[in-house]
């Protein structure tokens, strides 16, 4: 015949069927990954606790960038790129910068050629936005788009 043993139990006709195991409510604790984070936590974003340089940008547009960078956990520094603020300025705000974010295409070439020279020299982190825009910058950082930021 077909009948089938149980593992440890009689014969029988039919497969013997167990009540379904309770289901407990127990919390998951995150267990830190080699990054030292939790677990499914979000990873610290990499700006934490930098000074960001934010050099040209979109007229008017620097308070949303700096709720951006600060957002991220870093503190802001803004240079319009030399319309009105000097270029000396510039030079001092460079020094101070542990990331400098240049919008190329908002500044002048003279304010271009410092950042790039300064970054090089002293081994700086220069982030180039390719579009003068908040989606383009927040995505040159490589942080997540705020939740006010357009698709």
């Amino acid at each position: 015949s077909n009948r089938r043993r149980a593992p440890d139990g009689p014969p029988s006709a039919a497969p013997a069927t167990a009540p379904p195991a309770p289901v407990r409510a127990t919390p998951k604790v995150p267990q830190p990954s080699p990054s030292g984070h939790p677990a499914g936590a979000p990873a610290p974003s990499p700006l934490q606790g930098r000074r960001v340089l934010c050099v040209g940008g979109m007229t008017g547009a620097h308070r949303r960038y700096q709720a951006v960078v600060e957002r991220a956990g870093a503190r802001f520094a803004y240079h319009d790129g030399g319309v009105e603020h000097g270029v000396d300025r510039l030079t001092r705000q460079l020094a101070a910068a542990d990331v400098v974010v240049c919008q190329s295409g908002c500044l002048n070439h003279e304010a271009y050629q410092r950042v790039k020279r300064h970054c090089q020299r002293a081994g700086t982190p220069c982030l180039y936005v390719e579009r003068p825009s908040l989606t383009h910058f927040v995505r040159t950082l490589g942080l997540a788009p705020p939740a006010d930021l357009p698709a």
